[in-house]
């Protein structure tokens, strides 16, 4: 696995993320700029990916890291504090992976983590 990225308005609930990933033995920092994000972010990593941004939404985020080439794109993971399945309709057909709703726990984490194929042992 590479590295894990979050790209999350909300600093707290990016470090909650991190400290997350951390217990898991996942390197993870918080996503730059999109723009910077999308020359560093490579196959292998996962990037968290908040639905409400400020200033751009998860399907703009989605739309700008689709001109990844699909050999090294990363798995997406869309966040939303809202159970809307339309949403996570729209970012699946935008490029996102997997979807996860907030609040989240380890348990949640270790779930999303293997369906990205990622080898976790399970939440305690």
């Amino acid at each position: 696995m590479g590295k894990a990225w979050v790209l999350e308005d909300s600093e707290r609930v990016t470090e909650v993320i991190i400290e997350l990933l951390a217990s898991f033995g996942i390197d993870a920092a918080p996503a730059p700029s999109l723009v910077k994000l999308s020359s560093a972010i490579k196959r292998g990593d996962i990037l968290f990916l908040d639905w409400d941004l400020p200033g751009m939404g998860a399907l703009d985020a989605l739309t700008a890291l689709a001109t990844i080439p699909s050999t090294e794109r990363p798995h997406i993971v869309l966040m939303a504090a809202e159970n809307e399945p339309s949403k996570f309709v729209l970012a699946k057909a935008a490029g996102a992976s997997f979807y996860m709703l907030k609040p989240f726990d380890r348990t949640d984490m270790a779930d999303v983590l293997k369906r990205c194929g990622v080898e976790v042992e399970e939440a305690a």
